[in-house]
């Protein structure tokens, strides 16, 4: 899961920069979250699947909340050196 959650918070900080479309961003990450949910229903135990979910959702949004409220107007705290 570490390599999950590390691969998409990478992915996530390349498509939130403050010109970024936060809409083209959510879709961007519902479209993964869906991939990895079904990823992980074909090769790992049903008791991992809400895990990868979380993991995923949680890798590609949490430090971009301010960013996604503010309708993508101001840098994201990856960009801006702020948490």
């Amino acid at each position: 899961m570490n390599h999950l959650s590390e691969y998409y918070t990478e992915q996530a900080k390349k498509r939130s920069r403050p010109s970024d479309d936060p809409l083209v961003f959510l879709d961007y990450c519902a479209t993964k979250t869906a991939e990895e949910t079904a990823r992980a229903r074909d090769v790992l135990p049903d008791t991992s699947w809400e895990a990868v979910q979380a993991t995923t959702e949680r890798s590609l949004l949490l430090d971009h909340l301010d960013w996604l409220a503010d309708g993508g107007e101001r840098g994201s705290p990856s960009y801006m050196g702020t948490t």
